[in-house]
């Protein structure tokens, strides 16, 4: 399954290229880390994980999600800033966002790459904007225009249509969410968003995610 997306991936993003046009060269861009100040992880991160909150929360909540999953946008939108302002500003939970591909692998390629090779202090920012611009990015798809759709983006992150060009030619930075995508796959992600709390698969809903938070919480309290 991994080495057909992976194959899949590699080709959508020489048919952007070829939209684009540009040079043979690629950029030197790392990926970026947790946007916090300290390098510290939790038991439940990876090295390269991009996280948000304390390292030092008791609870780790993991998400894999892709950003053109309409699901995965409609909870970035209604349910996140709800955990996020309860759990993670508050130092109990530590949040890890693990890039998966689903629903069209285009777009949430593209979506991706502009992340990571924007400058990584931006790297939630980013993902939060194409969230919140699902509907704008998936409008401009349907009218075959997913090029453009993603040269907005790209400029919205601060990258011109030459560095979107560099950036989509960027196998390290691919290769490094692809492998986070694995750590999905192993678990037995099969559609996004997916969850997870110390290790444990937890449902999405509101209700459902701040009840199992609750009990992790508790439970790391005693």
């Amino acid at each position: 399954m991994s080495s057909l997306i992976r194959n899949f991936t590699v080709l959508s993003a020489a048919a952007l290229l070829a939209a684009c046009g540009g040079g043979d060269a690629a950029t030197t861009a790392t990926p970026g880390t947790d946007g916090t100040a300290t390098a510290q992880r939790t038991a439940f991160e990876s090295p390269d994980d991009h996280a948000m909150g304390s390292p030092d929360a008791p609870v780790t909540l993991v998400e894999y999600a892709s950003v053109s999953c309409a699901a995965c946008g409609v909870w970035h939108r209604n349910v996140f800033p709800e955990i996020k302002q309860k759990y993670v500003d508050t130092g109990k939970v530590r949040f890890v966002f693990r890039e998966f591909l689903a629903s069209d692998p285009n777009m949430a390629d593209a979506g991706f790459m502009i992340a990571l090779c924007a400058p990584e202090e931006d790297y939630f920012k980013n993902i939060k904007a194409q969230f919140d611009r699902q509907p704008q990015i998936f409008k401009l798809a349907q009218q075959g225009q997913m090029r453009q759709a993603y040269v907005n983006v790209a400029k919205a992150a601060g990258l011109d249509t030459d560095e979107f060009v560099e950036c989509m030619k960027n196998k390290e930075l691919r290769d490094g969410y692809m492998a986070r995508m694995e750590k999905g796959i192993d678990a037995g992600v099969t559609g996004t968003p997916a969850f997870f709390i110390n290790g444990t698969k937890a449902k999405g809903s509101l209700e459902e995610l701040q009840a199992a938070l609750d009990a992790a919480i508790a439970e790391a309290a005693e």
